[in-house]
């Protein structure tokens, strides 16, 4: 009978922490190496969860040690796979891309996942739309990224998403317009009620990991 792998272990495995001398980077190469020893083993079964997820998680975490190559390759390997979890691995991929600095390739991968949110609103989670903003921002594409989170906004719109998430679209926007130095347009006014709603008082470290403390 082959082995099952399920989503619960998937979490355990992604909330695993370091033994007694093991580094971090050793932990998440070992993450990896599990991670594609499930994804390819046609030995074991997957049960609430593809081969996709686990493709894209194993690209995380070889992006996490530095290895922008390996990641690349893994994520693009997970959207290959196809279906809603393949998409996930889009911020990955432009991760990996801008890590490498193939800022074009990274664009034209955005402005695919673009098109495919204008065709197909309900393709991606939302997390994974937060996610790709927030790489462009990172990597000081501010153009790029208050373009991304326009769209966002604009699905915001649609009522398919709750206020929270709408609200973080609108602060995400704002962030990146405020960081560029840009005037204060209509949205940006509906941002700074909303953030202010909700005690967010500087939205920086919400979209810009450098300005997030160290825990």
């Amino acid at each position: 009978m082959p082995r099952i792998i399920t989503a619960d272990d998937f979490a355990v495995l992604e909330r695993s922490v370091a033994a007694k001398g093991q580094s971090r980077d050793a932990l998440l190469r070992e993450r990896a190496r599990i991670l594609l020893e499930w994804a390819y083993d046609a030995e074991l079964e997957l049960e609430g969860v593809s081969r996709a997820e686990l493709l894209a998680a194993a690209a995380s975490n070889c992006q996490a040690v530095g290895d922008a190559p390996q990641a690349l390759e893994l994520a693009r390997a997970a959207k290959s796979e196809g279906g809603p979890d393949a998409l996930g691995a889009i911020p990955d991929i432009v991760t990996a891309l801008l890590t490498l600095e193939r800022t074009e390739e990274a664009r034209a991968e955005v402005a695919q996942a673009r098109a495919l949110v204008r065709r197909d609103p309900g393709a991606f989670r939302w997390i994974v739309l937060e996610r790709i903003g927030e790489e462009l921002a990172y990597f000081g594409l501010l153009e790029d990224a208050e373009r991304w989170f326009t769209l966002c906004v604009r699905q915001s719109e649609r009522g398919d998403v709750d206020e929270l998430a709408a609200d973080r679209a609108l602060t995400f926007r704002w962030a990146v317009r405020r960081r560029a130095g840009k005037p204060i347009d209509g949205l940006d006014q509906e941002a700074e009620k909303a953030a202010a709603a909700r005690g967010w008082t500087d939205p920086d470290p919400l979209v810009f990991r450098e300005d997030e403390g160290d825990d």
